[in-house]
């Protein structure tokens, strides 16, 4: 191969690559710019549809449910507390130092 036919296919490659890397972010722009123009639209396409909704009227309203109060569960929840004993303290352990082990002494010659 030529020297100089080996540089301008080096740069024809990089060239190539640059232009996928440019495509692909112009593709991510195109979307993000189209979600950004749609998103103001998407509340009004929520109340449109809401609206379409019927609405029973106003003469035959129907009685509201009843509401559960909270405070009888609270109440038997305390009683369930008060009525169970405390725990026991746990015993707490001791560290036990580790001891040495037995050095040999030197057998002396003599």
């Amino acid at each position: 191969m030529n020297p100089i036919q080996t540089q301008l296919e080096l740069s024809s490659a990089c060239f190539r690559v640059v232009g996928h890397v440019v495509e692909a972010q112009l593709r991510f722009a195109t979307v993000l710019t189209q979600s950004m123009m749609k998103a103001p639209f998407a509340q009004m396409r929520a109340l449109r549809a809401a609206a379409a909704q019927p609405v029973a009227p106003l003469g035959k309203a129907a009685a509201p449910a009843p509401v559960e109060t909270l405070a009888p569960k609270r109440r038997a929840a305390k009683a369930a507390a008060k009525e169970t004993p405390p725990a026991a303290p746990r015993a707490r352990r001791t560290r036990v130092p580790a001891t040495p082990p037995a050095m040999p002494e030197p057998a002396v010659k003599g």
